[in-house]
């Protein structure tokens, strides 16, 4: 039986069985040809046939034996035990036929007979219940053939000695099936072991692997927390350290009344800086957690950008940069949120500004096209690293642009609120030191007036 805990599907034990009757199969042919080709001989030698009819009874049997050795060779697992099961019977009954016809010793058939079932026992292993087919059925015929045979002891021991002898053989099959299950179960047993050895294996690896993977990750992200720590810290202390330092001087009236004006614009520009520094913090939140909404209405995007442009416009004169917008003659009209796309026009624009210097040029163009409008904003400026262009997009990583130490969320945000109003952006940069070109494309959108981050 299989052993203990290991179920073995019946299908591949019949296989198993299958194989191993086949492999056996050439071994039984030579024992009982043998047997047979003995016990001819003999019954020519008493003269109760002739060497002829013998010889013709050896080669039918061994035609027989034979040929059911080719069928088991080409025949499905499946069907090995029927073919030689039915062959062990037709030998049984052709030997019944030759003993009968030659009126030899039934205490000889009989003998024979047990020896055909114990080489079918030993060299098959069939099992107890195809075992008793075949001794039922050949034991039907000798009892038949008895009134032929000639008996040197009674009927009745020489049926006790056949009974006594087919037990035996069936124990022998039913004891061999039960080995080759066991083998098999340890054989199907120690590939499941196997297969669940390796199998633990590669998810101790994979999970090596993944803890691997997560630790770099957060030691990746404990750096970047780090750095933007520091760096919000850098970017918030530094207008706030410029602000006190004015603020004291003024109080202590120790600045000339000329430099005043020029003091209170410093002050002025750097809590606007603050402010621009705290909502960018702000939105960036919003955009991460799902809370910021559009209110969408009709607008010709010209004069959101145009607007926009005159609000930049003094920072780029004092810096002595020459700011140029081109807004065309189409009104380039449609449904979007005025404050967040002024938001996008102005990040692009103070964007430029920071990498440009006197003598730039910053061109702002507003084309409406058939599925939209297009916003272009180019500048003349440091340009945009080739390794940066795929990343320059990603939160904190533009302000690595030529050194400068800044929080980099201008360019997150703006590619975040134009994708919440169903639109696109690129960027071109030709060569280092030949600028950068930012386009964008709205598309004319649904009939909403809210839409909510998802």
């Amino acid at each position: 039986m299989p052993a203990r805990g290991v179920m073995v599907p019946r299908s591949a034990l019949s296989r198993a069985h299958g194989r191993l009757m086949v492999r056996r199969a050439p071994g039984f042919v030579v024992v009982w040809l043998a047997v047979a080709g003995a016990w001819h001989t003999v019954l020519a030698a008493q003269g109760r046939t002739s060497a002829g009819v013998a010889a013709a009874a050896l080669v039918a049997q061994a035609v027989i034996a034979l040929g059911a050795l080719q069928l088991v060779r080409a025949a499905p697992p499946g069907l090995v035990l029927p073919v030689l099961a039915l062959a062990v019977t037709v030998l049984g009954w052709s030997t019944t036929a030759v003993f009968a016809g030659a009126g030899a010793s039934r205490d000889v058939l009989a003998f024979v007979l047990l020896l055909l079932y114990l080489a079918a026992a030993l060299f098959f292993a069939w099992g107890a219940a195809a075992g008793l087919v075949v001794i039922a059925s050949t034991v039907v015929g000798w009892f038949a053939a008895t009134p032929w045979l000639a008996s040197q002891h009674p009927r009745i021991e020489l049926a006790t000695a056949v009974v006594f002898g087919a037990a035996l053989a069936i124990a022998l099959a039913e004891n061999g099936r039960r080995a080759i299950a066991a083998a098999v179960a340890h054989r199907t047993g120690e590939l499941r072991a196997r297969r669940a050895l390796a199998a633990a294996v590669q998810n101790e690896r994979r999970a090596r692997t993944d803890a691997e993977h997560s630790r770099s990750e957060a030691e990746t992200a404990s750096r970047a927390r780090d750095e933007l720590v520091a760096m919000v810290s850098h970017e918030l202390r530094s207008p706030l350290h410029a602000v006190t330092t004015w603020t004291r001087l003024l109080r202590e009236g120790r600045l000339e009344q000329p430099r005043v004006a020029r003091i209170l614009t410093a002050i002025e520009e750097n809590c606007r800086l603050q402010s621009r520094l705290v909502e960018d913090l702000v939105d960036t939140a919003r955009l991460a957690s799902g809370g910021l909404a559009l209110h969408r209405e009709p607008l010709d995007v010209r004069e959101v950008v145009e607007r926009t442009a005159e609000q930049v416009r003094p920072a780029a004169e004092a810096k002595g940069v020459a700011l140029v917008t081109r807004l065309g003659r189409e009104p380039a009209r449609l449904r979007a949120d005025p404050q967040r796309l002024h938001q996008i026009v102005e990040n692009l624009l103070s964007n430029a500004l920071r990498h440009t210097s006197a003598r730039d040029e910053i061109v702002t163009e507003v084309r409406a096209v058939p599925a939209g409008v297009e916003i272009v904003v180019r500048d003349t400026g440091t340009g945009i690293p080739p390794e940066l262009l795929p990343v320059v997009f990603e939160p904190y990583t533009s302000g690595r642009r030529e050194g400068a130490e800044r929080l980099g969320m201008g360019l997150a945000i703006v590619r975040r609120l134009v994708e919440l109003h169903g639109g696109s952006i690129d960027v071109e940069s030709p060569a280092p030191h030949r600028g950068a070109v930012f386009r964008i494309r709205l598309p004319a959108a649904e009939d909403c007036d809210v839409v909510r981050t998802a």
